[in-house]
């Protein structure tokens, strides 16, 4: 118990550091981008889609990490026991694996749009619903709190529209392990009764074989488990790659020294704001000290 809450609160802190660390990573990127980045962005969204996607791949990189050895040599110890029990019944459990990996396969694309939808639409509601007190001085102000709780109910139908979507591919996706239990315990029980019946197995032995099977399926889940994680895991990498390949601004970073005159264009800002199509362009000459 003291190894397993140590273990715990030891992975907790890791995890937590590295969220921080590639968090701001991510951010000290998204800062250097240029303003065109920003226009019509939802930053709030933006803020809640990084530190969603972050935290999913970070939970699924150490929690994987962590259990994939403890698995492995459970695997291979129960294995070995049910190769000794009755190596047909041990090649007849392995058999149903690739019916597994089949219908996790066919399932996977499907996973991961879904799970792309709805891990938009859920940022997306997240930005709603933190603009409903984000300026309350401003709401109370102008009274706009029916127009505020219409903009929340109207983001609320894609995402649960979203939700429900999810909801069903996930409950599909996670009987897949059912499913192929329950076609091993149909051809164990075939091949167990006509072995009862020879006397080449015990009543003992297929009981055995059975609990051995469950214990290879819970060790097989985790593996299959992380395959079904890894449409989460991919949707947020793709969403964090996209960012990250937005070219930031050239800003330079080398020092002059001398400097004797500086012209200043703000073209696009001028034209932005006064809605003049010249460019608002100035020259500075060094004086003595100040431009």
């Amino acid at each position: 118990i003291v190894f397993s809450n140590i273990s715990q609160i030891a992975n907790t802190v890791i995890s937590t550091d590295i969220v921080f660390e590639i968090n701001n990573r991510v951010l000290q990127h998204v800062k250097k981008l240029p303003f065109s980045y920003f226009e019509n962005l939802d930053t709030i969204y933006l803020n809640n889609q990084i530190n969603s996607d972050v935290n999913t791949i970070v939970d699924f990189l150490i929690s994987t990490s962590i259990n994939f050895i403890v698995q492995i040599i459970m695997l291979f110890s129960v294995s070995i026991i049910m190769i000794r029990i009755n190596i047909f019944a041990f090649i007849l459990s392995i058999l149903t694996l690739p019916i597994y990996i089949i219908l996790l396969y066919i399932f996977e694309n499907k996973m991961y749009d879904n799970i792309k939808i709805f891990k938009t639409e859920q940022n997306k509601f997240m930005s709603k619903l933190n603009r409903q007190i984000k300026d309350i001085f401003f709401v109370k102000v102008n009274s706009i709190f029916d127009k505020l709780d219409n903009e929340l109910k109207l983001g609320y139908v894609p995402l649960r529209k979203s939700i429900v979507n999810y909801a069903k591919i996930n409950s599909i996706f996670s009987s897949v392990a059912s499913i192929t239990d329950s076609i091993f315990f149909v051809l164990l029980v075939i091949y167990g009764s006509y072995s009862i019946l020879r006397g080449s197995m015990s009543v003992g032995e297929f009981i055995m074989i059975k609990s051995y099977h469950s214990t290879i399926m819970i060790s097989s889940g985790f593996f299959l488990g992380t395959i079904k994680s890894i449409p989460e895991v991919k949707v947020s990498i793709d969403r964090l790659s996209l960012i990250d390949s937005k070219k930031i601004e050239n800003n330079g970073d080398i020092l002059i020294d001398m400097t004797n005159v500086v012209q200043v264009s703000l073209m696009r800002l001028y034209q932005k704001i006064f809605k003049n199509k010249s460019a608002f362009i100035d020259t500075y000459n060094k004086r003595l000290i100040y431009f």
